[in-house]
């Protein structure tokens, strides 16, 4: 990240971050200076501390009320979540080792009692199963067992409870000029909504939001064991030739990754700017084939460059003379990148 996040603001809450050195007491003291000079009030009954790190520290920061031993004891009013526990900012739940399933449940149940008072009508179930779950699954994604049970419960709505299909559900998602009924796709749009969280994660980099860095880290450290990428040399999987584990990300990030290859998201450029070129990773570069089993001390064999070098338009300097490229049609070998990468 290029700067340090301190407080994030958004209309009437307020989030802190604290490193383990930082002391609450000095920010508890500039928050009621700030209250006093401005008129407001901070309501410290609704106060409530998420320890981040490790379990053992979430454990003692609960046991001794205290960010670090060499600091007093928070408030009794301030409630500290213990792993499990998910508390609610801005509509989503944070927590330590919190299930999803338990976030889902208030929901889930809102949805049954609101289609249990009405008939079949497609107007129901877009209003219903779409806008009671649209905004939870845009902050958090949605989990394979509660979509497959909205998915469950939207055809027995159709059919009178019954559970009987006269009609098959591709048919009813179908658009109504299709002979459809063109009812909401939950797992479409579901996958639309990943798809939307990809795109943010690939953006330039002074366009990204600050989550993504801590996505970078994940999927870095959840990387195959081949080919063998330094820890330097992690940049992205979606611009170089290596690529994480699915079962070793967040269930969030692994349903980002799954979309993304579902739908063959990937690099693909007509016409390569000479800036943008530059601006890619020469280790593992996305245009480089490489072999199976490949490792940087033992291979010996050349790999080349999937793109050619003409789709990468030559810089011609102020004499007219085309300057030196980076790009070559042989990649260098493995064998030449000495302790390589």
């Amino acid at each position: 990240m290029t700067h340090r996040v301190v407080v994030t603001m958004f209309t009437d809450d307020t989030t802190v971050y604290l490193m383990e050195k930082d002391d609450f007491a000095a920010l508890n003291c500039t928050l009621s200076c700030w209250c006093r000079a401005s008129g407001a009030k901070f309501n410290t009954t609704k106060t409530e501390v998420i320890p981040i790190g490790s379990r053992e520290y979430h454990n003692k920061v609960v046991e001794t009320r205290k960010i670090n031993n060499s600091q007093e004891a928070l408030p009794t009013s301030i409630d500290i979540a213990r792993d499990g526990k998910a508390i609610r900012i801005l509509g989503v739940w944070i927590g330590n080792g919190i299930e999803e399933q338990a976030i889902w449940s208030p929901i889930l149940e809102k949805i049954e009692n609101t289609l249990q008072r009405w008939e079949k009508w497609k107007i129901i179930l877009q209003r219903t199963i779409d806008s009671m779950t649209q905004y939870l699954t845009t902050a958090q994604g949605m989990p394979r067992d509660i979509e497959d049970l909205l998915i469950k419960r939207t055809r027995k709505f159709i059919w009178d409870s019954e559970g009987k299909n006269s009609v098959s559900m591709g048919t009813l998602y179908a658009p109504i000029s299709e002979g459809g009924k063109n009812i909401l796709h939950l797992k479409s749009r579901n996958e639309a909504m990943e798809l939307k969280w990809l795109k943010s994660l690939l953006a330039p980099p002074k366009e990204c939001p600050q989550w993504t860095f801590f996505a970078y880290s994940l999927i870095a450290k959840a990387m195959q064991p081949s080919p063998v990428v330094k820890p330097q040399a992690h940049i992205s999987p979606f611009i170089q030739m290596w690529s994480p584990l699915i079962k070793k990300l967040p269930t969030h990030l692994s349903r980002m990754v799954k979309a993304g290859k579902k739908y063959n998201m990937r690099w693909e450029a007509i016409s390569i700017n000479a800036d943008v070129a530059r601006q890619l990773p020469a280790w593992f570069h996305i245009g480089a084939c490489i072999y199976p089993k490949w490792h940087p001390r033992t291979c010996t064999i050349e790999y080349a460059l999937a793109i050619a070098p003409e789709q990468i338009p030559p810089e011609i300097n102020a004499e007219g003379q085309q300057k030196f490229g980076i790009f070559d049609t042989i990649f260098p070998s493995p064998a030449s990148i000495e302790d390589g990468y």
